[in-house]
C-alpha cells in the first residue's frame, strides 16, 4: 500500500507541474494579446481593430460565462490582473516586473 500511495502522489505532483506550465503559457498568451491591443491603439493609423485574438486568449480566464458574452467587469479585471501577475513574476527571466514596475509605477504601492 505505501508504494501505491507514493506512486499516486508522484503522478499528482507531475500533474500539478503540468497545470502550472499550462497556466503560465495561457498567461503569456493573454499578456501578448493585451500588448498587441494597446500597441495597435497607440501606434496604428487604422480606425478599426479586430479584438478577436485577445478575446480568444481570455478564454483561459475561466469567467462565469462564455468570453463572447457579457461578464462581470470586476471578475474580468481580477482574472486579467492575476494572469498579468503570473506572466510578469520573472520565473524564467529572473526579473520580477510585477514588483519592480507594476506595483510601484502603475499602482503606486509597495509590497
Amino acid at each position: 500500500l505505501p508504494a501505491e500511495d507514493s506512486g499516486d502522489n508522484g503522478e499528482e505532483k507531475s500533474t500539478n507541474v503540468e497545470a502550472a506550465t499550462e497556466r503560465e503559457e495561457a498567461a503569456y498568451h493573454v499578456l501578448d494579446q493585451l500588448q498587441r491591443t494597446f500597441c495597435h491603439m497607440k501606434l496604428s493609423k487604422k480606425r478599426f481593430f479586430d479584438p478577436v485574438p485577445f478575446v480568444e486568449a481570455c478564454k483561459s480566464l475561466n469567467l462565469n460565462f462564455n468570453v463572447f458574452h457579457q461578464n462581470d467587469a470586476a471578475e474580468f479585471c481580477d482574472q486579467l490582473l492575476d494572469r498579468i501577475e503570473t506572466a510578469t513574476k520573472g520565473k524564467h527571466t529572473k526579473k520580477d516586473i510585477w514588483k519592480n514596475v507594476f506595483l510601484s509605477d502603475v499602482f503606486g504601492g509597495n509590497w
